[in-house]
């Protein structure tokens, strides 16, 4: 009875996904493995994951415990956008004043780009660098990551961001295939805030 469940869950998620895709005429791709993809930025591409898009229903779990905290985010800020999914879902299901991509693969972010111009959403906005030079903008933000890259890119996105998370009111939310870097945030000082049952689905803020 469980894997029924879980085959009629998962047609059902596929399907929010197609119906989104076909409204807009979005090209998200597939799913794109580490050694696929393409970068100059040889150091964190030793430490990526690959790219695959988060599912609708997922994100939309995520933006709905973040509206629970109480916190008005200014920003939604995607660390490993791809093709633009997770923007497209936040920039349709969520309030926010501006909508980041930060991506290390140029092709990709062509794509996410077109993606941008089939939804004509001027908030969001795509930036191809690495994300250990990224700076957060000085206002609250939701910070995605999606299973982008493994816990030694991670630390360097806190590091490199702490006095940041010191002084706004912001969190991160995870939705990574493994729990591998939850223990990474906890040593970091950041506190669970949301958990899902039963998928993993996480939201931490700095304690």
């Amino acid at each position: 009875m469980h894997r029924l469940f879980q085959y009629a869950l998962k047609r059902i998620w596929d399907l929010q996904d197609a119906l989104f895709v076909k409204r807009f005429g979005f090209e998200f791709g597939s799913a794109i493995s580490a050694d696929e993809l393409v970068t100059e930025f040889a150091q964190s591409h030793l430490h990526a994951n690959g790219y695959q898009g988060v599912k609708y229903r997922k994100l939309t779990i995520l933006l709905k415990a973040a509206r629970r905290t109480g916190i008005r985010f200014e920003n939604f800020i995607d660390i490993g956008c791809g093709t633009g999914k997770a923007c497209c879902i936040a920039a349709a299901e969520a309030g926010f004043d501006r909508i980041i991509g930060i991506e290390f693969s140029p092709p990709l972010l062509e794509i996410a780009e077109r993606n941008r111009l089939l939804l004509g959403d001027p908030r969001i906005q795509f930036h191809c660098m690495d994300a250990l030079s990224y700076r957060f903008p000085r206002q609250t933000s939701l910070v995605f990551v999606f299973n982008a890259f493994d816990s030694t890119i991670l630390k360097g996105l806190i590091a490199g961001n702490l006095e940041y998370f010191r002084h706004y009111e912001s969190v991160i939310a995870f939705a990574y295939a493994t729990d591998s870097c939850r223990g990474t945030l906890s040593n970091l000082g950041f506190r669970e805030i949301f958990r899902h049952p039963t998928y993993p689905l996480s939201m931490y803020a700095l304690s």
